[in-house]
């Protein structure tokens, strides 16, 4: 029986008694019952008191106590995550996180973490950035140049200096190309080549009696270069991959074919192209030769060597080892296109997405894309012939 009825009852109990003892004490005229009649109306109203302070007690321990706001979802995650300790499971397990203080059971769903990549930075596939070199190294071979050259650039590090010992400055085959063709080359995994040269010079250090280079370069439209990079970044975060990178063939090689695809369904080769002659007056941007004109241009067109820098940002954010290479080089042309080294370890492929584009019916938004030059072995190819450095470096920088 709740409490609150039980003194009623014995209230009004002790009321009836106090009426009857009050009826008969002026019927009767017993004095004696007038002391009991004071006792029962001070126990009535002690009872009363009692009753009234139960009741408010009673009342106040079944309110609950003024809480905070309840926080977000986002809130009190970061106030627990930071301090557990969580295994992966399948979707809908219940799980526990133990922390120092208390264990906290949700009910969680498995999110599969997407690689983030950073668009300020330039993709760094064969992990050169964090290389140590002297202040001021020395070379005596040209791919020890170009790698050092290509080091820098991935640090966004436009000026500096090195030193080349005389026996190898002096080569006759080099003389004349040893510093410039090792900033081109560098252009295979370094994929932006609208630059100025402020200074690019090498003179005799005769203190030291090493030749001296010193490159200065600015770039013509940094912003452009950071669009077509937030423009590859984009595409991995709609096609996300392993976090762990690519470990087998076919997964690798099915990711580069979205790319592409991609590349040759949003953009069509440049018209100005077909005339070799036209693009001698033309640089860079305005001959549509950059990252940026296939992958963030609002015009949707570029040449060859648009498409190759283009497939190969996207494709070493995504972690597969794609190089741009140029050859093909004659009087009035030349051609750019990719090479791929597995993450297997097997033989490279090349990869030319302008002939695969030019080859299908190469309109905004087409469905079917040619794929003869996707992956096909270089024993199979008879018509790409890369320049003599690019292929060099390639080779010592994958071996």
């Amino acid at each position: 029986m709740p409490v609150g009825l039980a003194l009623l009852l014995i209230a009004l109990l002790i009321i009836g008694i106090s009426g009857l003892s009050f009826f008969f004490c002026r019927r009767k005229e017993k004095k004696w019952l007038i002391p009991l009649i004071i006792i029962l109306s001070a126990a009535l109203l002690a009872l009363i008191i009692y009753s009234l302070l139960t009741f408010i007690l009673i009342r106040a321990a079944d309110d609950p106590p003024p809480t905070e706001p309840a926080a977000t979802v986002s809130e009190s995650r970061e106030a627990v995550l930071p301090e557990t300790t969580a295994r992966p499971t399948e979707p809908g397990v219940s799980t526990s996180f133990t922390t120092q203080s208390t264990t906290v059971s949700s009910q969680v769903d498995v999110i599969t973490p997407v690689r983030e990549e950073d668009p300020s930075l330039h993709p760094d596939v064969l992990g050169l950035r964090e290389l140590n070199y002297q202040a001021v190294p020395t070379f005596v071979r040209q791919n020890d140049v170009t790698k050092y050259i290509l080091h820098k650039f991935l640090n966004n590090d436009f000026d500096f200096s090195f030193y080349i010992r005389e026996d190898f400055y002096c080569d006759e085959d080099l003389e004349k190309d040893i510093v410039y063709a090792a900033c081109e080359t560098a252009m295979s995994y370094y994929l932006f080549s609208a630059y100025e040269i402020i200074d690019m010079y090498v003179e005799f250090d005769e203190l030291n009696a090493k030749y001296l280079a010193t490159i200065k370069l600015e770039y013509k439209e940094p912003a452009y270069d950071q669009a077509a990079r937030v423009a590859a970044v984009e595409f991995l975060r709609d096609n996300p991959v392993p976090v762990a990178g690519f470990t087998d063939f076919e997964g690798e090689k099915a990711y580069a074919k979205k790319i592409h695809d991609f590349i040759a369904r949003r953009i069509t080769y440049a018209p100005i192209g077909y005339d070799p002659e036209s693009l001698t007056y033309l640089e860079h941007y305005d001959a549509y030769q950059e990252a940026y004109n296939a992958l963030a241009a609002p015009d949707y067109t570029a040449v060859c060597a648009g498409y190759a820098r283009g497939f190969a940002l996207i494709a070493q954010y995504a972690g597969i080892n794609a190089a741009y290479v140029y050859g093909n080089e004659d009087d009035i042309s030349s051609h750019a296109w990719n090479m791929i080294y597995p993450c297997d370890g097997s033989e490279p492929v090349l990869v030319d997405t302008t002939w695969n584009d030019t080859f299908s019916d190469d309109v905004p938004g087409q469905e079917y894309v040619y794929d003869y030059y996707f992956y096909l072995p270089l024993d199979e190819d008879y018509e790409h012939f890369p320049e003599a450095y690019y292929a060099d470096f390639l080779h010592y920088i994958n071996h």
